[in-house]
């Protein structure tokens, strides 16, 4: 899970450091497991979009002359279909699945203790991982990723918001850090899922001196835009 949100932070950036800062829309809400949105900066050939779980995201690293540092790029994404949806006149909408099969499941912490310092109301609940919404153009090849967030450039906070099915209930709380890694880590939890379809964000930040806090909630923080960012 953690190569995955390192590589959808990754896109993610690309696709917001690219779009028009100015352009803010209204929050998106999942109403009867349906979702229709407005993506203004599509610019290439989109007609059906997928909502793909069990994700793996390839990245295709060069160096830049220009910067002095190694750079990335999306370039594939793979998955199992759990939904599809269409993409016409700059809207997305899509009907989700009203329940998902358990292959496509995980628990939280998969087998491991729920962390010190963690509150879990439901230490059994299961959910999507890895889940991404990918178009695909009218021959079937996929074109890009559809992404709901905010890259703040003033404090350097990327805000994500995924799509997350959960088989029950569950409120979870708390933090806990890692202090062992190179890059060191604080993750805090402030969710309250419901049964169903919800919407997790992630808000993550860096002190510049290699600590990395990542907030994952289920409180819309404001400000949040659909973007399309293109495979390179």
């Amino acid at each position: 899970m953690k190569r995955l949100i390192f590589f959808a932070v990754l896109a993610v950036s690309a696709a917001f450091a690219s779009c028009d800062k100015d352009d803010d829309a209204p929050a998106t809400s999942i109403v009867n497991n349906n979702i229709s949105v407005t993506v203004s900066n599509v610019d290439a050939d989109v007609e059906n979009v997928k909502l793909l779980a069990n994700s793996e995201i390839s990245v295709n690293w060069v160096w830049d002359d220009e910067t002095g540092k190694i750079v990335g790029s999306t370039t594939s994404v793979t998955g199992e279909e759990i939904a599809r949806g269409s993409f016409s006149d700059g809207r997305l909408t899509m009907n989700l699945p009203a329940t998902v099969d358990s292959r496509f499941l995980t628990p939280m912490y998969d087998d491991m203790e729920v962390p010190a310092g963690v509150s879990m109301s439901n230490n059994h609940v299961k959910g999507t991982g890895g889940v991404f919404l990918v178009g695909y153009d009218s021959d079937g090849n996929e074109t890009g990723l559809f992404f709901y967030g905010k890259l703040d450039e003033a404090t350097k906070q990327i805000i994500m918001a995924g799509l997350v099915y959960m088989d029950n209930d569950v409120i979870i709380t708390g933090s806990f850090s890692n202090n062992e890694e190179i890059i060191k880590s604080t993750v805090i939890y402030d969710c309250n899922f419901k049964k169903g379809w919800n919407f997790m964000y992630v808000l993550l930040s860096g002190d510049g001196e290699g600590r990395l806090t990542g907030k994952t909630t289920t409180t819309n923080p404001g400000g949040l835009k659909w973007v399309y960012g293109k495979l390179n």
